[in-house]
């Protein structure tokens, strides 16, 4: 078939009409096919884009001298077929392939012209180039007909027969056959001559016959100096290379034929060497072969290469110690804010003026916020410099919304909203896992919900969806809300860092834009991802599901603990009597003054 397809493709070259590659081709079909004749044609849409065949090889069928007359008149412009009710042209009007092993019983057929050779069997391929329809093929009588392993033998075939008619096409575009020839010459030359890029043809032994003015230029060598050149005294290729690849004969092995590209280093007239991009293809014209070598000076992309890799180097090398110095500043930034709220919250208690008051209370309110935003970009630098970490120790899931749903129920109710917690009482009583950083995911589902939300509700869930052996429980933490919801678009967006859906949204809500993609984080740390269900005017659902180790409960979190063993505790219930105090002593480890004064204040 390579051999079919090289001998259509160099005799469309030497000769530029259609009757002899096409006929090469169509000879190759018949053998292939074992078929007794056929035709190879290009499909053309008239004005109305309604699809005829000109044919442009046929086997000599000629049923009178009329038609042989017609045959030889126009065979080399191509002889056209307009009637559709045919079996090929039902494979114009389809597109598709079409087999007819019983032709005279076929349906589909419109008859055959008088004394027209008897149909056995009957095979009509399209051929395509891209997704355009442009010819087709059509072989009949094969002993035993057609089928679908027949179409595969063909595919070469029928490719290369597609990319000659678009040749075709655009060589008869032009001028006439013999003009074409001169005219592509010349623009080949000054194509070549063009581009930047320098281009060679050299025999088999690597002898150099044609080049452009840019492998001139590169290598410092007129035309005529160069062509004494062999192309492995100009390019230091691997050794073994030049047998295998340009040493063979011709001997129709496709194998042999195949395109190799390489990096080199070449060496110009003047000494000077360079680095260079080898690609080697090639050629067949008649009986010769040849390749083709292009040859791309890569000396400045190399440096610049070299540069782009330090400077990247360099980059990640800033990010890196950015990273570490913002995961590294979590305490010497909070210790100051701390400071700041204890001594605060301290004053509070003293007897001060309603106004000072007031402002005791802004300040307090704006450490806090600014508390929040700070840690916000803290975490989000520990994610970053992959130095967040979680911790494995035992809480009870239960009791993982305290503290956070007093905060949350003050919050909603001051926006007349109902905030509603539903959790699963059939929960184990102890867990392994961070209660900490699932309390934060929580915390920041919780408070967007509410931040998010104008009317309605807020319901949080927590529920066990399973449990394996009782060795591990499958919990599923879910925060719904009747908000203003996420557009589609939107959805993806809000987990990415420093992003929120509206950026309006910053200026109405504020915020960094890090606590969902914090949140992303960390359940991903945790073997999950959040999944959103979210509807613009209705709502949205954010949940994710844990699978948490079953643990003993009996080195469970004090503050889980107490909680468990009295829950009804430290809900102000008056004294009933005097109570019993005995003297304690309390280590307070803690480095900063002004800490070690907001803690010894308290603890007094």
């Amino acid at each position: 078939m390579l051999t079919a397809v090289n001998d259509s493709l160099s005799q469309f070259v030497a000769d530029r009409t259609s009757r002899n590659p096409f006929e090469i081709l169509l000879g190759s079909f018949l053998r292939v096919a074992d078929s007794e004749y056929g035709f190879v044609g290009e499909v053309i849409y008239d004005e109305s884009g309604t699809p005829f065949l000109r044919s442009h090889a046929l086997t000599n069928i000629a049923w009178n001298e009329e038609t042989r007359i017609h045959y030889e008149t126009y065979v080399n412009q191509g002889l056209e077929f307009r009637n559709l009710k045919t079996l090929f042209g039902v494979v114009m009007t389809s597109g598709e392939a079409v087999i007819a092993n019983s032709p005279y019983t076929d349906p589909r057929r419109g008859g055959l012209p008088e004394g027209h050779p008897p149909l056995n069997a009957f095979l009509g391929i399209p051929m395509y180039s891209a997704d355009l329809m442009v010819g087709m093929a059509g072989i009949s009588n094969r002993p035993g007909g057609y089928d679908e392993a027949v179409m595969a033998q063909m595919e070469l075939l029928l490719s290369t027969a597609g990319n000659l008619i678009m040749a075709y096409r655009a060589e008869t575009s032009k001028l006439a056959a013999e003009r074409s020839l001169a005219y592509s010459e010349t623009l080949n030359r000054v194509t070549l001559d063009s581009v930047a890029d320098g281009v060679a043809t050299i025999d088999q032994q690597g002898r150099i016959q044609t080049s452009n003015a840019a492998l001139e230029h590169m290598f410092r060598l007129r035309n005529a100096a160069i062509c004494e050149k062999s192309l492995f005294d100009m390019i230091e290729l691997p050794g073994g290379l030049p047998g295998v690849l340009l040493g063979d004969a011709v001997d129709g092995a496709p194998g042999k034929q195949r395109v190799e590209r390489m990096e080199s280093v070449a060496v110009a007239s003047d000494g000077r060497k360079f680095a260079v991009d080898v690609s080697l293809s090639p050629m067949q014209l008649g009986e010769q072969l040849r390749y083709v070598a292009i040859i791309r000076d890569i000396t400045e992309w190399k440096e610049t290469e070299s540069e782009l890799r330090v400077a990247k180097a360099e980059a990640d090398a800033a990010n890196e110690a950015k990273s570490m110095f913002l995961a590294n500043m979590s305490h010497e930034i909070r210790t100051p804010l701390n400071g700041i709220v204890g001594m605060a919250e301290l004053a509070l208690d003293l007897s001060v003026l309603e106004e000072q008051r007031s402002y005791l209370d802004t300040v307090i309110e704006s450490s806090r916020t600014l508390t929040r935003l700070i840690n916000d970009v803290l975490d989000y630098s520990k994610i970053e410099a992959h130095k967040l970490t979680l911790e494995q120790i035992e809480f009870n899931p239960r009791h993982i919304l305290e503290n956070i749903i007093d905060h949350g129920i003050l919050r909603a109710q001051s926006k007349g909203i109902e905030l509603i917690v539903d959790i699963d009482p059939g929960l184990p009583e102890a867990v392994l896992g961070d209660p900490t950083r699932l309390r934060q995911v929580l915390l920041n589902l919780i408070d967007n919900a509410i931040k998010y939300t104008k009317r309605g509700f807020i319901r949080v869930t927590i529920c066990e969806i399973g449990r394996e052996d009782g060795e591990r429980t499958a919990i599923r933490f879910q925060v719904q809300d009747t908000g203003t919801g996420i557009a589609d678009e939107h959805k993806a967006l809000i987990f990415e860092a420093f992003a929120q859906a509206d950026s309006s949204n910053t200026r109405m809500y504020g915020g960094t834009g890090l606590g969902l993609a914090i949140s992303s984080s960390i359940v991903q740390l945790m073997g999950s991802r959040i999944q959103l269900q979210s509807e613009v005017g209705v709502g949205s659902t954010f949940s994710f599901d844990l699978e948490l180790p079953v643990a003993s409960g009996s080195r469970i979190e004090n503050t889980d603990t107490a909680l468990n063993e009295a829950p009804a505790v430290a809900r102000g219930t008056p004294s009933t009597g005097p109570a019993t105090l005995r003297p304690l002593t309390v280590l307070l480890a803690e480095d900063n003054p002004v800490n070690q004064k907001v803690a010894t204040t308290i603890l007094k």
